[in-house]
């Protein structure tokens, strides 16, 4: 409907009302049609089956008088076999209280049989019903049942009585009474159709004059609103003249919209006198912009270019903390090393001080041997001197005795020769002492020696043992010096490590500061380009606005 014209809409207005009532009203004068059709054809189905039973009951009771002045059975069995109606096609038929047939005028071989439980082609046991209804004092049956030389079944109406211990029945067809109710249905069905063919044409030549009017009442209210709206298309074509005023005297709503658009192209007027005056702030802004734009541009180039060099001043710093913390590692293992050696080393200077102390001692119990030594030759060396003075005296006597035995010639030969002997002996004794004395003498020096070389022995000992215990000092404060060392080189190793993490920490914030600063450069670039845009669109609007006369 948005694209429909107002004009269409104006006569839509006037149509749809007075269609929808002309169809209001042709419906209802329809449905009334139809149920006034309804009951004539119901009225007329009940006239004609109320016609229809009051025969059956004229008929029955005429058969019923007929047979009453019989006396037998057999009498009235004829009786009721003669009777015939409607041109001898119509009869009647008896059966009693247990369904056996008593009498069948047209088929006499049934007489007899028991059709209790028989059923119609319908499947209805039709002898029961015949039986119910005579027991409640006589009623009306309808069923469908072929007529004679015919499959078809048709439809029939009956009623039966009871008499005694019987029960009297008779029916005929009543589709003749369709017939009459469909020609009579099709009569009124033509009437209506006729009546609303007749409703159908005053509406339209209704619809017509509505149209006819709408148009020109349309016509009426439209031409002020289409000078409204050429004024709007020149105002939208930007050809405008805003002081051009309509005409706002009519004195009805349309007066009310022709002044209510002057207002409207005054202020317009006054909007497009504004933003004349904005447009030229803005371009003015959007210049100084550009500008400051073009400064931001170039200092966002030189921090991306700083922040680069700065990164990278940062990996050199990351790569030389991770070389000193891989240096002082290495140092801190050396160290480890050395403090290693350093112990061992100290381990082995003090076997070595032991080592030395037992020597120490060892010598000290050499020198007590070597002075038992030298007391023990000393010792010698005296009973030496009692072995030389007694060999001295020997010789002596043995000399005396030689002589004594020259004196005594032959008799002293013997004597003489073991003086001889014993001066022999005792010279050889005196000799022999003399080399002990000498060999003494040299045991002693040698003692007196080995005594001072044990003694020189003992003191370079304890001098070693000093040395030693000066050197155990040493390598304890190395030791304590490699320990500080070690320290000083886990510190510097985890303090390296720190300055890693922190580098990389730094790294990391510095290259986003370079993502950053990259980022600020694109957006920089393209603020600039907006605002160059800024300005092309400023210069536009300017231009667009500067077309309407105000």
């Amino acid at each position: 409907m948005t694209s429909v014209s107002l004009r269409t809409k104006l006569i839509l207005l006037a149509f749809f009302p007075v269609f929808i009532l002309a169809l209001v009203l042709i419906s209802k004068a329809y449905f009334s049609a139809q149920q006034e059709a309804q009951s004539r054809v119901m009225h007329l189905r009940d006239s004609l089956y109320a016609e229809r039973k009051q025969q059956l009951d004229t008929l029955l009771e005429m058969a019923g008088t007929a047979i009453s002045s019989a006396t037998d059975d057999n009498s009235k069995k004829a009786i009721l076999r003669s009777l015939r109606y409607e041109n001898g096609k119509n009869y009647f038929f008896v059966y009693d209280l247990q369904g056996v047939q008593v009498v069948s005028a047209d088929q006499p071989e049934r007489e007899g049989k028991n059709f209790l439980d028989s059923k119609s082609p319908e499947g209805r046991f039709l002898v029961k019903e015949y039986i119910d209804a005579a027991r409640k004092g006589g009623g009306y049956i309808n069923y469908n049942w072929p007529k004679p030389g015919s499959t078809v079944a048709a439809p029939k109406l009956a009623k039966a009585i009871l008499l005694d211990e019987w029960v009297l029945a008779t029916g005929f067809y009543i589709d003749d009474l369709e017939l009459m109710i469909q020609k009579q249905r099709e009569v009124t069905e033509q009437q209506i159709y006729a009546d609303l063919l007749s409703d159908a044409l005053i509406t339209l030549v209704l619809v017509v004059l509505v149209i006819f009017s709408g148009t020109l009442f349309a016509k009426a209210i439209l031409k002020p609103l289409l000078n409204v709206v050429q004024a709007m298309q020149d105002i939208g074509s930007g050809e405008a003249d805003l002081t051009k005023r309509l005409d706002a005297s009519i004195g009805h709503e349309l007066g009310a919209l022709a002044q209510a658009f002057n207002q409207f192209s005054g202020k317009v007027a006054t909007l497009v006198g504004q933003v004349q005056s904005s447009m030229r702030s803005l371009g003015q802004s959007a210049e100084h912009l550009a500008a400051l734009m073009q400064k931001t541009e170039a200092g966002v180039a030189q921090q991306h270019s700083e922040s680069d060099q700065v990164a990278t001043a940062i990996n050199e710093m990351s790569a030389t903390a991770e070389d000193v913390a891989k240096s002082a590692s290495q140092a801190a293992q050396a160290a480890n090393h050395a403090e290693t050696q350093v112990h061992e080393a100290n381990a082995r200077l003090h076997r070595a001080i032991a080592v030395i102390g037992g020597l120490e001692q060892q010598v000290q119990v050499g020198v007590s041997v070597i002075d038992k030594v030298g007391d023990d030759s000393r010792n010698i060396g005296a009973v030496l001197d009692v072995i030389r003075s007694i060999a001295d005296q020997t010789n002596l006597l043995a000399l005396n005795a030689a002589i004594e035995a020259a004196r005594a010639g032959e008799h002293g030969r013997g004597f003489a020769v073991v003086a001889d002997e014993v001066r022999t002996l005792a010279a050889r004794t005196s000799k022999s002492t003399d080399e002990i004395n000498q060999m003494i003498v040299s045991l002693q020096q040698g003692a007196d020696q080995a005594v001072q070389a044990i003694n020189e022995i003992k003191h370079h000992s304890q001098n070693t043992v000093q040395q030693a215990q000066q050197v155990d000092a040493a390598l304890q404060e190395i030791q304590h010096s490699v320990s500080t060392i070690n320290n000083m080189n886990n510190q510097i190793a985890s303090a390296a490590e720190e300055q890693t993490t922190v580098s990389e920490m730094i790294n990391r914030n510095v290259h986003q500061i370079v993502v950053i600063a990259q980022e600020t450069s694109s957006d920089t670039s393209q603020s600039a380009a907006i605002s160059k845009e800024l300005m092309h669109l400023s210069d536009q609007l300017n231009a667009e606005v500067c077309r309407y006369k105000i």
